[in-house]
């Protein structure tokens, strides 16, 4: 999910003929979804959900809507719907990968830092995505660029430290 914001308006002016304007609005709107993935994420986590299956969830989500976002064959409404579903699972992902933080650093008081890298590292995919766009999605290779966001999913599960999570013992 991370750099849509950047490549949205000009994907759905160039595939669904709508204003980058209204593409833009559009995305603004939808982006509220991304709050509401964080606060669903930390809800199931503080109701005793395991973090690998809520995430296991949220990236087959996120797959799903990402490969449907970008598939041009796709109506505009259904387009709008899997973004929504994009920016969703994307603020469920991130509020997942904060609270596995603690699990990561080995010092209590570096807590900030491995959140300032997480930060640092959104911000670089951030700057990474529209030149990748612009390579492969606005010539109408959708098909390698939807492989880069798949990818990008499985790879951060491949990655989550909840993978080596034990069960609590009641």
């Amino acid at each position: 999910g991370l750099g849509t914001s950047t490549v949205v308006p000009a994907y759905f002016a160039r595939t669904h003929d709508v204003s980058v304007a209204a593409s833009s609005s559009i995305l603004a709107v939808a982006n509220l979804a991304m709050i509401l993935g964080g606060i669903g994420a930390g809800f199931l986590l503080t109701r005793g959900m395991r973090t690998i299956y809520l995430y296991i969830a949220i990236t087959l989500g996120g797959m799903a809507s990402g490969f449907l976002l970008y598939a041009p064959w796709i109506t505009f409404s259904f387009s709008v719907t899997a973004l929504v579903g994009r920016v969703l699972t994307t603020g469920a992902a991130v509020a997942v990968l904060m609270a596995l933080l603690p699990q990561v650093v080995r010092d209590p008081t570096r807590g900030g830092s491995a959140a300032g890298l997480v930060g640092q590292v959104m911000a670089f995919t951030n700057f990474l995505t529209p030149p990748i766009y612009l390579s492969m999605l606005s010539k109408g290779r959708w098909l390698p660029f939807v492989a880069l966001v798949l990818s990008g999913w499985i790879v951060s599960l491949a990655f989550l430290p909840a993978w080596r999570q034990r069960r609590a013992v009641p």
